[in-house]
């Protein structure tokens, strides 16, 4: 038997010229890429489309291990050896991999493998063919120019649970740069306390023969880049493939929707209140007329009878003392007949000052800032020092050991923002009063109730709990506004705005035209740990054109600025609940970062917070609350001339 001929030698482009090889590259369509690797793995060829679709020209890539198309975890483990290994054991293989374009981002992708062989069967290479799941190209630019034209976040993501396409709504939700998220589990944008639930909620909906449009009421919570959560609504819907079942979500923040429902049953709840003790006030006053009309009598009949004449006598202080809360429910009602007239509040204020003194006691420090051209308000002269005065003596009770009292006038004006986010706010001008303490302040759910008529903290006979609800029946019914600002252990300020004399209070303005100074695409850290006023700021500045980063407390915001990510300003609320304060926060930032940018924040005056310490002189300071204009000028000229 003759020997068996030796196989001819055959150069590597060899092979690679073969019709087969050539008929596979000029075939590949617009939207596939396609390359020839050599059986070591090494790419040989790259076609245009390979270009396009991953982004890397040929002399970047040819004379490459092919497993620099992957992520490094993936090489990491063999795959691309793999892939090659088992499409040389079939002939061809089709399978669904993960690429890297030439920016790093990962996309979903089919790759088609086949094995190119020589006239004795011996593997010399593979052709691959790439076509990618995220549809890049002209035939789908409209089809993307629509997704990122929508308000509405849009994730898809294929049966691995893996994110193939997002909109830039979705990455602007979640804080991330639309590549960063490709090929990532969809469990990256869920609290972590959720992923086991949904990742079997996901793996029975993908089990259903037939799954159906879950529409939109599905209430769920997301979690941005920086661990923050916030309420989000989604709907899921069922897209039947070549390369099986997708699922596009759609995902609403519904935070904004929340506060406002949340405001609307307290405003609710207070006016059903303000109702019911109404018309229990009515009524007292009637039983309270007889009481005290009798008891008058009774004094004259008594005459010289000294026991009898001190039982009258402490029955008619007990009514007189019924009478005071009557007033406390009615001005908390809303229903106290006012006698509203121009009245200028520095003047009032000062006049004030002797007996605030005199009250409070010698431990109480009095400041007073009177504002520079303060204008006139309308209000009842008397009920304004009856304000003024609950104010300070519930001040006075929050600092047992002695404190500083800052009283503070200013001309402010509410914007259509500002007011969007309060109940019952009309946009226009007003005139602040301004009471604040150094004293013990309040935790959130003190706070939440601090207006209810009756809640107070004081122990048993130290005080009725009507002192801030006729502050707050006061500011309503004189068509103004009550704001408290207050975190524990930092002390209290409660605002008091009352509407400037001639000034509309019938109706809203129009919202004001965008502000003329926008951002650059700077990037801005906000450390606000309220989420209210962190989620408006954040609007308030990505609608001005400037990248948002997000912390609720101190320690995240020193994670983020450890990181390598460029930030250009940190806007940062002053007082905070926990261990460090803004100004610890921006020390730290500006030790690590000594050309970072800082804007302080806060709802307590200026003067108060200098005085206690917290803040250096020179600092900037955004007084709250701030208007979208207020804001936008303030932060270009911090960027612009330093902070």
């Amino acid at each position: 038997m003759d020997a068996p001929r030796p196989a001819a030698a055959r150069n590597t482009d060899d092979w690679a010229s073969d019709r087969l090889l050539f008929e596979a590259l000029a075939a590949a369509a617009e939207d596939c890429a396609a390359f020839a690797v050599d059986a070591a793995g090494r790419v040989t060829r790259w076609n245009s489309g390979a270009e396009r679709v991953l982004g890397r020209a040929a002399a970047d890539v040819v004379g490459r291990d092919w497993a620099c198309l992957f992520d490094a975890e993936d090489a990491a483990r063999g795959l691309p050896a793999g892939l090659l290994g088992e499409a040389a054991a079939s002939g061809r293989l089709e399978r669904t991999v993960w690429h890297l374009r030439g920016g790093g981002a990962r996309f979903s992708a089919t790759d088609v493998i086949s094995a190119l062989r020589d006239e004795d069967g011996a593997v010399q290479g593979f052709t691959v063919a790439c076509r990618d799941h995220t549809l890049r190209g002209a035939p789908h630019e409209s089809f993307r120019w629509l997704m990122d034209m929508t308000s509405v976040g849009i994730v898809v993501v294929d049966e691995a649970g893996r994110i193939i396409l997002l909109n830039k709504e979705a990455a602007r939700l979640f804080g991330y740069e639309p590549h960063a998220l490709l090929g990532e589990a969809v469990e990256t944008l869920i609290p972590p306390r959720f992923h086991q639930a949904h990742v079997h909620h996901r793996a029975s909906y993908g089990a259903t023969p037939h799954p159906r449009v879950m529409g939109l009421g599905l209430q769920l919570y997301g979690m941005r880049r920086d661990g923050s959560e916030f309420p989000v609504e989604i709907g899921l819907t069922p897209l039947h493939t070549e390369r099986g079942l997708l699922v596009a979500t759609t995902i609403i923040d519904i935070s904004a929707r929340n506060r406002a429902e949340a405001a609307l049953v307290q405003a609710q709840k207070m006016e059903a209140v303000g109702q019911l003790t109404g018309g229990v006030a009515h009524d007292f006053n009637n039983l309270l007329t007889i009481i005290s009309g009798n008891l008058q009598l009774l004094q004259e009949r008594v005459g010289g009878d000294a026991f009898n004449l001190r039982l009258v006598s402490a029955a008619a202080g007990a009514a007189g003392r019924g009478a005071e809360l009557v007033r406390g429910l009615l001005a908390f009602s809303r229903k106290q007949v006012l006698q509203p007239r121009p009245v200028k509040l520095g003047h009032t204020t000062a006049q004030l000052l002797p007996l605030l003194e005199r009250t409070l006691g010698e431990n109480i420090e009095v400041a007073m800032i009177r504002g520079k051209r303060l204008w006139e308000a309308m209000a009842d002269p008397a009920q304004l020092e009856s304000a003024l005065l609950n104010l300070s003596v519930n001040a006075r009770d929050a600092m047992p050991r002695g404190g500083r009292l800052t009283i503070e006038t200013a001309n402010v004006e509410l914007d259509a923002d500002y007011a969007a986010q309060e109940p019952d706010v009309v946009a226009g001008e007003y005139v602040m009063l301004a009471v604040s303490d150094t004293g013990t302040g309040m935790t959130p759910e003190t706070l939440a109730r601090a207006l209810e008529p009756f809640f107070t903290t004081k122990p048993p006979g130290k005080g009725s709990g009507l002192g801030l609800s006729m502050v707050f029946g006061f500011a309503k019914q004189s068509g103004g506004h009550l704001k408290i600002y207050s975190e524990l252990g930092h002390g209290t300020t409660v605002k008091l705005y009352l509407p400037r004399t001639g000034a509309p209070t019938g109706a809203r303005r129009a919202a004001a035209p965008a502000p003329p100074y926008r951002g650059g695409g700077e990037t801005i850290l906000v450390l606000e740990d309220d989420r209210g006023v962190a989620e408006l700021a954040v609007t308030f500045l990505t609608s001005l054109g400037y990248r948002v980063l997000q912390a609720a407390d101190g320690p995240t915001a020193l994670r983020l600025l450890e990181g390598d990510e460029a930030i250009d300003l940190l806007f940062a609320d002053l007082v905070l609940a926990g261990a460090l304060s803004g100004a610890d926060v921006a020390a730290e930032a500006r030790r690590r970062r000594p050309a970072l940018k800082v804007l302080f924040t806060s709802g307590y005056p200026r003067e108060t917070i200098v005085h206690d310490g917290r803040l250096d002189p020179g600092a900037r300071l955004l007084a709250k609350p701030y208007s979208r204009e207020k804001l936008a000028l303030t932060v270009r000229s911090v960027l612009e001339q330093g902070g």
